[in-house]
């Protein structure tokens, strides 16, 4: 089941702290993450390769900027947003 699609089911049902930690944690990577409103971090640990992005500046943030502002839905357009695990050394070598 493709990613967002169990986000969706994930977060359509009440969410609580607990089942956003167990949703989380289901989904560590150690691939580069882009952590959107990423103040102080608290998924880091999941995510070791993590970019931190947020508005303001704070603990965790490594960029600050606005998430609306990057363009991704352009740049996404016709292409899935999750691919599954990279197999191929050379595809995590060009991460």
């Amino acid at each position: 089941m493709p990613l967002l699609k169990k986000a969706g089911r994930a977060l359509s049902g009440k969410l609580t702290r607990v089942t956003l930690d167990r949703f989380i944690a289901a989904h560590t990577s150690s691939l580069r993450t882009l952590d959107i409103g990423a103040q102080n971090g608290p998924y880091a640990g999941h995510f070791p390769r993590r970019i931190g992005l947020d508005i303001t500046r704070g603990a965790g943030v490594q960029i600050i900027g606005d998430a609306q502002a990057l363009g991704i839905r352009r740049q996404l357009r016709g292409r899935p947003l999750h691919r599954g695990p990279r197999t191929s050394a050379g595809a995590a070598a060009r991460d």
